[in-house]
């Protein structure tokens, strides 16, 4: 870490506190949910692949930095250990879980389906995705993020859509910046690195086309704290998730102007209640100034160590025992597009676990059976 760099890990810990006394619930604006994206680093990275896959009608794209293919866990432990992480390998075919989740349905009214495990994957070929691996990764190999560009080849998105920096940079495995953070090879502390180079706004350029230069200066006083409670039908640390979560508000989007909302999943261990992370990654990774000028919400959804011992967000793996995890039905990917949907002021579920997603695509849901009889039809929520 630079001498230049020092102050802000002082600043972020009195942000920190102040974000953890002033959760309110967080506000709805203008937003064209059509218009979403997300993107994460690490498990933050898997978290934000899921997001795609399981809301492709309102999102437009994604962002990886040090991310796997759909599925890569394949709900267990040692699998993601094994395959998902270090030098890997994985044997998961994401394809054949997308198109058997696209199938399961969920909720019925009468005999129609109003909700399935994840969206038409139709909806993902004109998507924009932009991946990132550094050639220093330690933590996530190269093999893994080829897996996951081979998914979106194979989802028919053209081959301009995905925008594929592999190993171009001399990166650790962090969120990439281009004047902030540790040197750029090196994975330390709060895993966010100066590489010189602006990966916040190379990728929400690729994601939405022609972009404003991003906003200088101190945008702090933007920069709100919000009551995650709400979105879950569960105290929060249940599924892994910390008591409060950030948003960046432009102040166009304030202001009543129509916005858009990006999702930004950090990774392992820099969740804002590591005191040695605070508020560096919603401040510092370099997403607000784009957001700023491009009426972009940036929302920072939060976990805590309470399940996961790192704070990784759920793709499966380390104790979160969700057999839901990659769909709509997941408790941490719910509970994220529950803020969305609050931001965009629409009603919404609060999430929970729940094993709704593990039937058979052809199978009718049943809520209560006993002795193979259904006394109960139609799905749980």
């Amino acid at each position: 870490m630079t001498s230049a760099n020092k102050p802000f890990v002082v600043i972020s810990m009195m942000m920190l506190s102040i974000g953890a006394a002033l959760g309110a619930p967080l506000g709805s604006y203008n937003i064209d949910i059509d218009e979403t994206s997300a993107s994460g680093v690490s498990a933050g990275a898997y978290m934000a692949g899921q997001l795609h896959v399981a809301h492709s009608k309102d999102m437009i794209g994604v962002g990886i930095i040090a991310g796997g293919p759909y599925f890569c866990s394949q709900g267990d432990d040692m699998t993601a250990a094994n395959q998902c992480w270090l030098t890997g390998t994985p044997t998961v075919d994401p394809l054949e879980e997308i198109e058997k989740q696209s199938k399961i349905c969920v909720k019925k009214d009468n005999d129609s389906c109003v909700r399935y495990s994840i969206d038409d994957p139709e909806n993902l070929k004109d998507d924009k995705v932009y991946i990132f691996t550094g050639a220093n990764d330690q933590k996530v190999g190269t093999p893994i993020v080829d897996k996951l560009n081979e998914q979106y080849q194979r989802l028919g998105l053209p081959e301009q859509n995905i925008l594929y920096l592999r190993n171009e940079l001399p990166a650790g495995h962090s969120m990439v910046t281009d004047d902030f953070g540790y040197p750029c090879s090196t994975e330390q502390g709060y895993y966010i690195n100066d590489c010189d180079y602006d990966f916040a706004g190379e990728m929400l350029k690729h994601l939405y086309g022609d972009l404003n230069p991003p906003v200088a200066g101190d945008l702090s006083d933007k920069i709100i704290a919000f009551d995650q409670a709400e979105f879950f039908a569960v105290p929060p640390n249940q599924v892994g998730m910390a008591n409060t979560g950030y948003a960046y508000i432009p102040t166009a989007c304030a202001g009543g102007e129509t916005c858009k909302v990006h999702i930004v999943v950090h990774g392992c261990s820099q969740y804002a209640e590591n005191p040695e992370v605070g508020s560096l990654f919603y401040t510092k990774s370099g997403y607000n100034e784009w957001g700023e000028a491009n009426k972009i919400v940036m929302l920072y959804p939060q976990t805590i160590d309470s399940v996961n011992p790192f704070g990784c967000a759920d793709f499966g793996e380390a104790n979160y025992q969700d057999p839901c995890f990659h769909t709509k039905e997941g408790a941490q990917l719910k509970g994220i597009m529950n803020m969305v949907k609050r931001l965009a002021g629409e009603e919404f579920e609060p999430a929970a676990i729940t094993d709704v997603c593990k039937k058979d695509g052809d199978e009718d849901c049943c809520c209560f059976s006993l002795f193979g009889f259904c006394f109960l039809p139609g799905c749980c929520e």
